[in-house]
């Protein structure tokens, strides 16, 4: 069962990844290019239909012709009969003979939630950035972009609450914002019955662990847009050893 297992799994790798170099394919291509039935290739792409991996479409098939391939004999020349004393008529004009599109072709492609499957290099890349803004402009120049990237942060955030009046309601409003940009967020409460903004992942944890300004700014906005009638303290930090992000949030 395991090794029937391990090679499904690398059966539909190897089908994402001859989507990922050749584009769109029929079901009939894929089948004859790993030498298995179309029947087992379609299992393969339902099951990735369903993880939302691969899509499909039609496609018309290659138009045949169904007119004549000449215009006329091959030994037509200049010198057709009536050419020569001017008496020759124009040929007849009627409608040219259409071309036929076949039945449809069912295309199968990649989504954007595959690229999750290939090499992605977004974090070293950040890193790089940082590490490069530091080297030709300075630690200034570094501070300036974290603020910007603050302000624009606590725009956001203050819209996302608008409408909440509660702490409650202010803190389930900020979580969603902060899980529809990746961090897993959730409102809990402690022992004490104070309330936790918890993120359980970081989708940036490359660039904080390279400039550890970036969650020092976060902090601030995350003040500045519940008020400072609320009282904010990190007590679990990912960057120091823990497994999440949480901050005790209560009323003065």
């Amino acid at each position: 069962m395991a090794e029937k297992s391990t090679k499904t799994i690398k059966t539909r790798q190897a089908i994402l990844d001859l989507l990922k170099r050749e584009g769109p394919q029929s079901a009939q291509a894929l089948a004859k290019a790993f030498s298995i039935t179309p029947m087992a290739v379609r299992q393969h792409l339902y099951d990735l239909y369903d993880q939302k991996l691969v899509s499909q479409d039609d496609t018309a098939r290659p138009a045949k012709d169904v007119g004549p391939k000449d215009a006329g004999p091959k030994d037509a020349g200049p010198r057709d009969a009536g050419e020569e004393d001017g008496t020759a008529k124009a040929p007849k004009t009627g409608p040219k003979p259409q071309a036929s599109a076949g039945r449809p072709v069912k295309r199968w492609r990649l989504t954007p939630a595959a690229d999750s499957l290939f090499p992605d290099r977004h974090a070293d890349l950040a890193v790089e950035l940082i590490a490069s803004i530091r080297e030709t402009f300075g630690q200034d120049a570094m501070e300036r972009l974290i603020a910007s990237r603050s302000q624009s942060q606590l725009v956001s955030y203050r819209a996302a609450l608008d409408g909440a009046d509660s702490l409650e309601e202010k803190l389930t409003a900020l979580a969603k914002a902060r899980s529809d940009e990746g961090y897993m967020a959730e409102v809990l409460k402690d022992e004490n019955g104070e309330y936790l903004l918890v993120e359980n992942h970081c989708p940036i944890c490359a660039a904080a662990k390279a400039c550890t300004g970036i969650c020092a700014a976060e902090l601030s906005v995350f003040q500045d847009t519940l008020g400072p009638e609320i009282r904010l303290e990190r007590v679990e930090h990912l960057l120091q050893g823990a497994r999440r992000c949480a901050y005790r949030v209560s009323s003065t």
